[in-house]
C-alpha cells in the first residue's frame, strides 16, 4: 500500500491505497476488479456524460423540442448572454416523452445511433458541464424577422431591456453574425419570459 493525498472540503486528506493493479485486485478479492473500476469510472466520468449530451442534441433534432435554457448573467465576447441549461438530461429526456406521449424507450434506437459514436478515451479528463451549442429553429427565424421587417425591432428592443434588464445589442458586421446576434437574445428573452410568468 502507499500513502497518496487528496483533496476533500478544502482540506489535505492524506489516505492509504494500493500501489499496483495485482494489490487492488488482492484488495478487493477479485482479479480483473481493477480493471473493472477503471472502466466503470471511465464510462462514468466520461462516455455517459458525452452520451447523453450528444443523445439530448440528437433528440432537440429529431423531436423539435427544445431544451430549456436560461440566461448566465454572464456575456460573451461580442456582449451577448451567454446560456445555460435550466434542466437536467433526464429531465428534459422524460420531457420530451410525455409531450410526445410515448415512452423514454421509444428513443432506444437514437440512443444506438449516439451510443455507436462514442469512442472509449481512458485519457481524457472529467467533462465540463455542457452548454447550449445550437441556437433553436425559432429564434433564427424571428431574428430573421426582426432584420427583414416583419417584426419590429424597436418593439423587442423595449421589452428586452424590460424583460432581461441589459440593452439590446445587435452585433457583427455580417447578417449572418447579425441573425445570430439576435437569435441568442431571443432565447435570453424567453428564458426570463418563462421565469417571469412562473413567480
Amino acid at each position: 500500500m502507499q500513502t497518496k493525498e487528496f483533496s476533500s472540503l478544502g482540506l489535505k486528506v492524506n489516505l492509504s491505497v494500493p500501489s499496483t493493479v495485482e494489490e487492488f485486485d488482492q484488495n478487493a478479492k477479485r482479479v480483473g476488479a481493477c480493471l473493472d473500476e477503471a472502466v466503470n469510472n471511465c464510462v462514468y466520468r466520461g462516455s455517459l456524460a458525452e452520451f447523453r449530451d450528444k443523445f439530448c442534441e440528437a433528440l432537440a433534432e429529431s423531436t423539435g423540442v427544445e431544451r430549456l435554457t436560461k440566461d448566465s448573467g454572464k456575456k460573451d465576447e461580442s456582449g451577448q448572454p451567454i446560456l445555460t441549461y435550466t434542466e437536467t438530461e433526464g429531465d428534459y429526456a422524460k420531457r420530451v416523452a410525455a409531450e410526445k406521449g410515448v415512452e423514454i424507450t421509444s428513443f432506444q434506437s437514437l440512443a444506438d445511433s449516439v451510443a455507436s459514436a462514442i469512442v472509449f478515451d481512458a485519457s481524457a479528463r472529467e467533462r465540463k458541464a455542457p452548454t447550449p451549442k445550437k441556437l433553436p429553429d425559432w429564434a433564427k427565424k424571428v431574428a430573421e424577422e426582426f432584420l427583414s421587417g416583419a417584426k419590429s425591432l424597436d418593439k423587442f428592443t423595449t421589452a428586452y431591456a424590460k424583460i432581461v434588464g441589459t440593452p439590446l445589442v445587435v452585433a457583427g458586421e455580417t447578417h449572418e453574425d447579425k441573425v445570430k446576434s439576435l437569435a441568442q437574445s431571443a432565447v435570453a428573452f424567453k428564458a426570463a419570459n418563462d421565469v417571469f410568468a412562473k413567480m
